[in-house]
């Protein structure tokens, strides 16, 4: 009997140590970052923009016959400068910080330099770096608009961030791998990797927006179908922020790794109000913060995760008219500016009627946008956080 209790108790040992490894080895490869969400139809959680916000700018894109925009796809600040990726005309509008037009950056074409179309662009210093997936490179080019180099690509790809040592490439469930995340050593020395696996009901759908993000030697992307936002590294990645969704506001578990057919089949089956958050999109970081945002009956609610706390807004953010914070355009994302700075991109069309139809918005507007035509260029709402 003695035996028998002996191997019992090695038994139990086995077990827990085997329970004990398996939570370990879960702690090593999720992030601690867990933000429970609990979302409501009749309840909208709101961020009161005065909260969050310690003064906006607004500012008017000039508007000339060789630059007009069809659409602000992107948006970079460094140092004087703002670029302007307008991804329906494959293009990089610059201006100077005020808006002012400076060039226009297009190498659309045929040759040898010049690409089909682009997806997404960085600035490195004095460098333009370009996605262009259909001639399956990134090409680089100086201050003059002269190519300088060009990294081929196995295969295509939608978006890419830069670090010092790395170039990390998203493929948009495009790979014939079946892999998401390409990252190439910038230093020559070792090989491609790839990883992020994602089945084969799912190639070939690609998700709009921009999935990756560097922050320094940082990169962390959302994928489409997913609800955490991944911390990258060189051969693998990790749950950097675990959002947890209360089970009726996301697909069922057997559709969260079905095809986007089955997914659609079954959300048209609902209201239109009910419908699960599709993915969490457009992570960012600041100095102080985290954003990332989804949409949810038909709301677009921001998640504020604060780097220094470790604690987490969730909702709507909340525009007071009767204040400077005045957004036209309550239902656009946030999107980065600076590390200081989140910026919206309003028509001009939409400022120009708030103020004919709402005098007392007017006068909260600078008067730099009283000459504002419907037909001009959009304006930057860029908004400084506390």
């Amino acid at each position: 009997s003695i035996q028998i209790n002996m191997k019992n108790y090695v038994l139990l040992a086995v077990c827990l140590m085997t329970v004990f490894s398996c939570k370990e080895e879960k702690k090593n490869t999720l992030s601690s970052n867990v933000i429970e969400i609990h979302l409501s139809k009749d309840e909208i959680p709101e961020i009161a923009a005065d909260s969050i916000f310690s003064e906006v700018e607004y500012i008017p894109l000039e508007t000339t016959e060789n630059n007009l925009i069809n659409e602000v796809s992107k948006v970079i600040k460094t140092g004087s400068k703002i670029y302007i990726f307008d991804g329906k005309s494959d293009c990089i509008w610059i201006f100077d910080k005020s808006g002012k037009y400076l060039q226009t950056f297009m190498k659309q074409g045929g040759g040898p330099d010049e690409y089909t179309e682009i997806t997404d662009f960085q600035i490195n210093g004095e460098y333009i770096y370009v996605l262009a997936p259909v001639n399956k490179a990134i090409m680089v080019y100086n201050s003059d608009f002269a190519k300088t180099d060009q990294i081929k690509l196995p295969e295509y790809y939608q978006n890419f961030a830069l670090t010092e040592k790395y170039i990390y490439l998203y493929s948009g469930f495009n790979s014939k791998h079946l892999k998401n995340i390409l990252v190439i050593d910038r230093s020559g020395k070792e090989s491609e990797v790839l990883y992020a696996d994602f089945p084969e009901q799912q190639k070939g759908v690609m998700f709009d927006g921009f999935h990756l993000v560097a922050d320094g030697e940082d990169c962390y992307a959302t994928y489409g179908y997913k609800y955490d936002v991944y911390k990258l590294f060189p051969d693998h990645d990790e749950v950097f922020l675990d959002l947890e969704f209360d089970k009726n506001a996301i697909f069922p578990e057997h559709l969260q790794n079905a095809s986007h057919k089955d997914r659609d089949t079954y959300r048209y089956q609902l209201d239109f109000m009910n419908w699960p958050i599709f993915e969490v999109e457009n992570f960012f970081i600041t100095n102080k913060y985290a954003f990332t945002s989804f949409v949810y009956s038909l709301r677009v609610y921001t998640v504020l995760y604060s780097l220094e706390t470790k604690e987490a807004k969730i909702g709507t953010i909340a525009w007071n008219y009767s204040n400077k914070f005045i957004a036209v355009q309550t239902g656009s994302k946030l999107l980065p500016y600076d590390r200081e700075c989140v910026y919206q991109s309003v028509p001009a069309e939409d400022i120009v009627t708030i103020m004919n139809k709402k005098p007392e918005y007017k006068a909260a507007l600078p008067s730099t946008l009283y000459d504002l035509k419907e037909e001009d260029n959009p304006v930057l709402a860029v908004y400084r956080l506390k």
